[in-house]
């Protein structure tokens, strides 16, 4: 993780390809494309004051997905799963539509109805 936050960088000297300039403290390598993840003080801050409310925000998102789990016809979407011993935050709440039920027609219906959604993560293989 602290090589993908920082552009990639590796400074560790054992995790270096190139030994023989290892020994210059300014050598580094970029093995793995990345970019800037560090947070501004602003951000930290603001993510510190959210932390508080994390419990409120996990709890409300549970009783809107418990929600959907009620209502949503099971016989015409596969819904998410929910296990004993593990615990969601909600981010997201994915139906995969069974059958034939055309996903665009369905993104346009919900849409209709006022209700969002998008689609996540297209596969790379299907980017140009």
């Amino acid at each position: 993780m602290c090589q993908l936050r920082s552009h990639g960088i590796i400074r560790d000297k054992n995790l270096l390809k190139t030994k023989k300039l290892s020994k210059y403290h300014w050598y580094y390598e970029v093995n793995e494309i990345s970019f800037n993840f560090r947070l501004t003080d602003f951000q930290s801050a603001l993510g510190i004051s959210q932390i508080k409310k994390l419990k409120k925000f996990i709890g409300l998102r549970t009783q809107i997905a418990s929600y959907y789990l009620k209502k949503i016809d099971k016989k015409k979407f596969i819904l998410p799963k929910i296990y004993k011993d593990k615990k969601s935050a909600w981010h997201l709440f994915i139906i995969k539509p069974k059958n034939n039920i055309n996903r665009s027609n369905l993104y346009n219906y919900l849409k209709r109805k006022g209700i969002v959604t998008v689609l996540h993560y297209i596969p790379i293989f299907k980017h140009p």
